[in-house]
């Protein structure tokens, strides 16, 4: 093995981008040594196969609710896959050489690594998904989309508790000072979208010396039913209407708590926050 090859290896503590750059390296080398259609095979494979691994992690066993936990999982599956292609391209012979006699000892020893990646990978999937809610709420009314099952009580009650499919969460900008528990939704900008997602979940939480906050939500609901609502000080504030764009100005909130939640049925939603403070 060279130290390119060895540096490729190293670079697999860079999730998913040193994935790109290790297929690319793998294809030119297959390409530049002519090599059978062995080689190809493997690679392709192992190209495949990781991409399928790493979409089915994320979209069907951790659906969002842990991004970090998403991030370490998917890049131990494709770290597994970069080894794999370093070996490919440091046995793959030349076109017209004589292939050399394998290592069998270094074979075990690789795919003892890559299974205990693999089964790592699994556990930490799997102990996610028995340790989450577990949610699909029919959505049991039609075209209406307010909510059909899930109260306003509940609502008001409870914290984070959904299951979701094919998601994604982003955030930006400063924080508050909102309480500890409600520090992972203190941003300026928020948005959260789900190709279906049953259950109940905080969007945005501020808590400022400033006496005006300004709320400016969109949202769009493609099936089933959702209804987003502000609370203030662990109270019922107001409603916010859904598929279209609000401004919303609440005075008088210095040292209160607002937090921002919605509550959806077998929903295919998409909601954008930004906050102002003044």
């Amino acid at each position: 093995m060279t130290k390119f090859q060895r540096i490729q290896k190293i670079s697999s503590i860079i999730p998913f981008y040193s994935s790109i750059f290790v297929f690319i390296v793998t294809m030119i080398e297959l390409k530049r040594k002519h090599t059978s259609a062995k080689y190809w095979f493997l690679f392709c494979l192992t190209f495949f196969l990781s991409g399928i691994l790493v979409y089915i992690l994320n979209a069907v066993v951790m659906t969002g609710q842990h991004p970090v936990l998403n991030v370490i999982a998917s890049g131990l599956l494709l770290a597994a896959a970069n080894i794999i292609c370093v070996d490919i391209q440091a046995k793959c012979p030349q076109k017209g050489d004589c292939e050399k006699p394998r290592n069998n000892k270094k074979i075990i020893i690789i795919c003892c690594i890559i299974a205990g990646i693999f089964v790592v990978t699994v556990s930490i999937a799997v102990l996610i998904l028995l340790t989450s809610p577990s949610i699909d709420i029919e959505d049991s009314n039609g075209s209406d989309t307010n909510l059909a099952v899930i109260t306003m009580d509940e609502i008001l009650t409870t914290k984070d508790h959904f299951s979701a499919f094919c998601s994604y969460f982003s955030n930006s900008g400063q924080k508050t000072k909102v309480a500890k528990a409600l520090e992972d939704y203190d941003y300026d900008k928020v948005a959260f979208g789900c190709e279906k997602i049953s259950g109940i979940k905080i969007l945005q939480a501020t808590k400022t010396e400033c006496n005006q906050l300004t709320l400016n939500i969109e949202s769009t609901l493609e099936s089933g039913n959702m209804e987003i609502i502000i609370i203030v000080n662990n109270e019922y504030y107001d409603s916010v209407a859904v598929n279209q764009t609000h401004t919303i100005v609440l005075d008088n909130i210095a040292e209160k708590q607002v937090v921002l939640k919605f509550a959806a049925e077998s929903a295919k939603m998409h909601i954008s926050v930004t906050r102002e403070l003044s």
